[in-house]
């Protein structure tokens, strides 16, 4: 919203008192944006560890410019720069992990945030068994 700050000078024995104009500023709340994620595997190869890749998608709504800044992900995933999307006010980032075989996870995604966006999370669900992913 619009805020108004003035100086006030109450004065003492020597000076009166004295009152600023007041300046006028508008002042612009971080936005919340949306983690949305979908898990895309690598080529299944028997019973053995393969390399399950998150698609990370940070979506701005209402906010100016797209979401910047760092994702992060759990249990030993690494992600890729933020990087803008051509399409809406959105950014997207990948992290990947190689993955044991019988081995699933609910991996947290974390949007830190930036001077527009607040921060934000998302989960995905990966597995590496017979009849998963």
């Amino acid at each position: 919203g619009q805020s108004t700050v003035r100086a006030t000078y109450e004065g003492d024995p020597t000076f009166n008192n004295s009152n600023s104009k007041g300046i006028v500023f508008q002042t612009v709340p971080p936005y919340n944006p949306r983690v949305a994620t979908y898990v895309a595997y690598g080529t299944r190869n028997g019973q053995r560890a393969r390399t399950a890749t998150i698609h990370v998608t940070v979506v701005g709504f209402n906010g100016p410019g797209v979401p910047t800044g760092t994702v992060t992900a759990s249990d030993g995933f690494t992600c890729t720069a933020l990087t803008p999307n051509a399409t809406g006010p959105k950014s997207v980032a990948t992290c990947s992990a190689l993955l044991a075989y019988n081995t699933s996870e609910t991996v947290t995604i974390s949007y830190l945030g930036d001077s527009n966006y607040n921060a934000a999370y998302g989960s995905a669900y990966v597995f590496n068994g017979s009849g998963g992913g």
